[in-house]
């Protein structure tokens, strides 16, 4: 895993609704980690994700916070707010699951979907991302 970052509350101010912190244990401690070296660490299945969000809309990649949680520290997790709304994802390496959740939803995208890459994808252009 690459380089931590001790997660300052600033971080998140922005990212409360989406916070993944907001009902979890409080137990373990976070860290935000640059986008290069979370992709770096991240399985091939997620940089393929994010390649993807991050084509279509290109905004997105410059506004995403990524956290790991010591709790999981292999999972990835990643925080994004738009003007119209936000949403977060947590990417399980072990299970290969995209979990995703926002204001009133939640998804899980895994093996038992065919491609669940396409399938979190349409999640995301659900969201009506507006930047």
């Amino acid at each position: 895993m690459g380089f931590l970052f001790p997660l300052q509350l600033r971080d998140m101010d922005k990212f409360q609704e989406h916070d993944p912190r907001c009902g979890r244990e409080t137990k373990g401690q976070w860290y935000s980690q640059p986008q290069d070296i979370a992709l770096a660490d991240a399985p091939e299945f997620s940089q393929r994700f994010f390649a993807e969000v991050f084509n279509e809309f290109p905004a997105l990649a410059a506004s995403v916070v990524f956290l790991r949680w010591s709790v999981q520290p292999d999972h990835l997790y990643s925080v994004f707010n738009f003007s119209s709304g936000g949403f977060g994802v947590q990417i399980d390496p072990g299970l290969e699951y995209i979990i995703m959740w926002g204001a009133s939803e939640h998804g899980e995208y895994g093996d038992w979907m065919g491609d669940h890459l396409a399938s979190a994808l349409d999640h995301v252009r659900t969201r009506r991302v507006v930047v």
